[in-house]
C-alpha cells in the first residue's frame, strides 16, 4: 500500500452539492470510507497511516477539511 495513489475523471462543470465518497481497505485493516467535498480543478493527497486511518499529520489541514466520515462508517480519523 505505502506509495501507491488512485485517479478518476469526474463531471466537468460539478455544482455545489458535487462530492465524492471514497472506500479503501487492504488484507489486514478493516475497510474505511471518507466523504470527499473537492474544490474544482485541484488536487487533493489524502495521506493514510500504517493501520489504514487518514494521517492527519502528513495530510495538509486545507485538504482535511474537505474531508468528513461517511455516515454509518467507522471514523476513518481515529484509531
Amino acid at each position: 500500500m505505502p506509495g501507491e495513489a488512485t485517479g478518476d475523471a469526474g463531471h466537468i462543470l460539478p455544482d455545489e452539492d458535487f462530492f465524492m465518497m471514497f472506500d479503501w481497505w487492504a488484507d489486514k485493516t478493516p475497510p474505511q470510507c471518507i466523504d470527499i467535498t473537492p474544490k474544482r480543478w485541484s488536487t487533493l493527497d489524502i495521506y493514510l497511516d500504517g493501520s489504514g486511518k487518514i494521517d492527519i499529520a502528513k495530510t495538509d489541514p486545507y485538504v482535511i477539511a474537505r474531508l468528513k466520515q461517511c455516515p454509518g462508517r467507522p471514523d476513518p480519523f481515529r484509531p
